[in-house]
C-alpha cells in the first residue's frame, strides 16, 4: 500500500481539457472574461479556427456586457491579456483557415467589432477570403468588408474587384442588413462602382425597402451621401415612403434621424409635403427632442436649413430652445453649422421675432384691460 501507483495513473489534465465540440460549447458559455481567459489558456495547444471564432464572438458579448457596468480591471484584462492571446493564436492558426471561409469572415467581423487595427492580421484574412470569394455567403461578404472599413484597412484593387463581382453575382440573395453593410463599407473605403453595378445594388436596396430596418436605411442613405451619387427622384421617393411607414419617424433614434436628414440634405433632396409634415409631427407631438445630444441638434438643424424645409413657429422655437440648452456643449464645427443654419433661416427668424412681439403686445393689452 506504500508503493507509488503506476505512472499512467499520475497523469492529470485540467477539467477544461475537453473534446473539440465540447470546448466550443464551453467557450460560448463563459460568463466572465476571467473564466474565458482561463479556459483558453488551459486548452491553448488544442485550439482550432472554430474555437478561435467562438472565443472572439464571446469576447464581444462580454465586452458589451461590461460596457454597461464599467470595470477598469475587466477592461484591462480584455485589452491586456485576452485580445493579445486571441490575436497571437490567430496569427499562428492563419494557414489552417484556408478552407474555412465561414471562420475567416466571422473572425474578421469580430476584429471590426473590437476595433483591432492589425494590418498583418487583416491582410492575412483578406488573402484567405480572396482564395474562396465565390464560396462566401452574403453575410460573410457583408461582414468582411464592413470589418475592413471599420478598421480602415484598404484591400488591394484586385481584391476589391473580385469582391464586388462576387457580390453582384449574388445580389438577389442579399438581405437588408447585409446589403446596407456592404454599401456602407464600399463608400467608407471610397470604392467607385461602375454605373451598372451601382444600378444593380441600388435596385436591390429599393426592392428591400419595405422590410429594411431604420438603422439599415440610415446606412444606405449615409453611404450615398458620402459618394455624392444621386439615385434619382423615384428611388428617393421610395426611400422616404419606407422611412415613413408606421410608426413613422419614431422608429429612428435621435442619432439615426439626424444622420438621415443630413444625408438627404447632402444629396440635395427637396422634401415633399409628406416628409415635411412627418418631421413637424415627430418633433412637436412625439419626441420633443428628448434624448437629443448637442451633435444631434446641430446636425438636424443644419440639415433642415439646407433642405429649406419649412418650419412652423412652434418647431422653430423648439429648436432655438434646444440650441440654448446645449450652447456650452457644442463643438466649434457644430456652432458653425448652427450659425449657418440660422442665417439660412433668417426669414423665418424674422417672422418668429414678429410673432414674439405680437404676443408680447397682446399680453400687455390684456394686462391693461384687466387693470
Amino acid at each position: 500500500s506504500s508503493q507509488d501507483p503506476p505512472a499512467e495513473e499520475l497523469h492529470w489534465e485540467p477539467p477544461s481539457r475537453q473534446d473539440h465540440s465540447q470546448l466550443t460549447l464551453s467557450i460560448t458559455g463563459c460568463d466572465s472574461t476571467s473564466s474565458l481567459l482561463e479556459l483558453l489558456l488551459h486548452n491553448q495547444p488544442r485550439l482550432n479556427g472554430i474555437h478561435l471564432s467562438a472565443a472572439f464572438d464571446r469576447t464581444i458579448k462580454l465586452y458589451r456586457q461590461e460596457a454597461q457596468r464599467p470595470s477598469w480591471r475587466t477592461a484591462r484584462m480584455i485589452t491586456g491579456a485576452l485580445l493579445p492571446l486571441l490575436t497571437s493564436e490567430l496569427q499562428t492558426l492563419m494557414p489552417d483557415l484556408a478552407n474555412q471561409p465561414r471562420v475567416v469572415t466571422s473572425i474578421a467581423h469580430s476584429l471590426g467589432c473590437l476595433d483591432v487595427r492589425d494590418r498583418d492580421l487583416l491582410g492575412g484574412l483578406a488573402a484567405l477570403a480572396q482564395g474562396c470569394m465565390p464560396e462566401l455567403s452574403t453575410q460573410g461578404l457583408a461582414n468582411i468588408l464592413w470589418a475592413f472599413a471599420r478598421c480602415e484597412y484598404q484591400p488591394s484593387a484586385g481584391w476589391m474587384s473580385a469582391y464586388v463581382c462576387a457580390c453582384r453575382a449574388r445580389i438577389a440573395a442579399f438581405r437588408p442588413q447585409e446589403l446596407a453593410m456592404m454599401i456602407w463599407a464600399l463608400s467608407k473605403l471610397k470604392y467607385k462602382l461602375s454605373p451598372d453595378m451601382q444600378q444593380d445594388f441600388l435596385a436591390r436596396a429599393r426592392a428591400l425597402f419595405p422590410v429594411t430596418s431604420p438603422q439599415s436605411l440610415c446606412m444606405v442613405m449615409y453611404a450615398l451621401s458620402m459618394t455624392g451619387h444621386h439615385p434619382g427622384e423615384e428611388w428617393l421617393e421610395s426611400f422616404v415612403e419606407a422611412a415613413l411607414q408606421p410608426p413613422g419617424l419614431r422608429r429612428f433614434s435621435p442619432q439615426g434621424l439626424s444622420q438621415l436628414l443630413w444625408a438627404l440634405s447632402r444629396i440635395g433632396h427637396k422634401p415633399g409635403p409628406d416628409l415635411t409634415a412627418a418631421i413637424e409631427e415627430h418633433f412637436l407631438k412625439h419626441s420633443r427632442m428628448q434624448g437629443y445630444k448637442s451633435i444631434d441638434v446641430s446636425t438636424t438643424l443644419y440639415a433642415m436649413a439646407r433642405m429649406q424645409l419649412p418650419m412652423s413657429r412652434n418647431l422653430l422655437r423648439l429648436f432655438l430652445d434646444q440650441v440654448e440648452k446645449h450652447m456650452f456643449s457644442f463643438q466649434p464645427s457644430q456652432l458653425a453649422n448652427i450659425g449657418w443654419a440660422l442665417a439660412r433661416l433668417q426669414m423665418q427668424l424674422r417672422q418668429l421675432r414678429q410673432w414674439q412681439q405680437s404676443a408680447h403686445q397682446d399680453t400687455e393689452q390684456q394686462q391693461q384691460q384687466q387693470q
